[in-house]
């Protein structure tokens, strides 16, 4: 389950450069589906919303060229709560995408704290010697 998740997140998903995991498609049920799937590894996700509506022109800056889109398109996001148990159970295959999760993942987790020290400097410690 997690590695036709990695999938098609791999094909569909994307990550922002604030870390944010998003899914697009143009199949809303495929969407809700992707969400009960990601539900079961304990991701929480927000949507399906649309994100662009049929017949939107846009425009390729490198071409020049216009585009017309013929479907509404929509997404999905990933709680940003839920972007390490993403990248612990789905990640991607994709190096780039990987990597953009992965310094997202390390910039917002915390250290975890130091166990107590069972020997602070004040309290004298017993120091045994054998001859």
């Amino acid at each position: 389950m997690a590695a036709s998740l990695r999938g098609f997140a791999d094909s569909e998903g994307s990550v922002n450069k604030r870390g944010y995991i998003f899914i697009l498609n143009t199949d809303q049920r495929l969407l809700t589906y992707i969400m009960d799937l990601l539900r079961r590894f304990n991701i929480e996700s927000t949507g399906p919303r649309i994100h662009v509506r049929r017949g939107t022109i846009i425009n390729d800056p490198r071409t020049g060229k216009k585009y017309t889109h013929n479907k509404d398109a929509y997404v999905i996001y990933v709680r940003a709560s839920s972007n390490m148990s993403f990248y612990r159970y789905v990640g991607f295959t994709i190096r780039r995408k990987q990597i953009r999760l992965e310094s997202y993942v390390k910039r917002t987790t915390r250290m975890p704290t130091p166990p107590p020290n069972h020997f602070p400097a004040n309290t004298p410690t017993l120091i045994l010697s054998i001859n």
